[in-house]
């Protein structure tokens, strides 16, 4: 049997919400998401209700999420395109399994 992973979003709008994450609630026991960042207030409330995430762990942003270490084995960033390079520098930092929507960035120089 395989583990289950565990993931966090970065973005939770159409596409992170219901493109990728809605895979966790189709296909239970292959991957739980523990946390959740999203400014909209509204958006991150929807997120934590339907997978269950507590509200320690949901983040208005990203920075506030990372300073507390690692809290999954994954993340899906799905952000705005223009907000992927940031993100993206902080979990590889730390180690996360990555699932980046393309551009990775808007620029040949943090490329």
């Amino acid at each position: 049997m395989m583990k289950q992973v565990t993931a966090m979003l970065i973005g939770a709008g159409d596409r992170g919400a219901n493109a990728y994450a809605s895979y966790a609630l189709n296909n239970p026991g292959t991957i739980k998401f523990t946390a959740v960042v999203e400014r909209d207030e509204a958006r991150r409330k929807h997120f934590q209700k339907i997978h269950n995430i507590p509200d320690d762990m949901a983040f208005a942003n990203w920075n506030d999420a990372f300073a507390k270490g690692k809290l999954a084995d994954a993340v899906l960033i799905c952000t705005n395109e223009s907000y992927h390079y940031e993100p993206t520098k902080l979990a590889m930092s730390q180690g996360y399994h990555i699932l980046l929507e393309k551009p990775i960035t808007q620029s040949p120089e943090t490329c």
